[in-house]
């Protein structure tokens, strides 16, 4: 099974007051199976409000390291929550 750990936004967790444009997403995987890797992945950026500011959709790829946001422009002073299936 595969497990999401460090989970990061410009290399940082659980990052607040982030003012780029277009924040990078990595993370990291641990399983407990061998050769289990990831195919693919989701990203969702919600607001506090549950707002969808950004769905990636799904995308086939075993990329873990700066998913670029492609999304609507952030507020530096408010709180996004990113959810990650993989």
């Amino acid at each position: 099974m595969l497990k999401i750990s460090e989970l990061l936004t410009d290399d940082r967790e659980n990052p607040f007051g982030i003012s780029s444009a277009s924040p990078l997403i990595s993370w990291k995987l641990e399983s407990d199976v061998n050769n289990t890797y990831q195919s693919s992945y989701h990203i969702l950026i919600k607001s506090e409000d549950n707002i969808i500011f950004w769905d990636s959709g799904i995308v086939q790829s075993d990329c873990r390291v700066y998913i670029k946001y492609n999304g609507k422009k952030l507020d530096e002073n408010k709180m996004y929550f990113v959810h990650l299936t993989v």
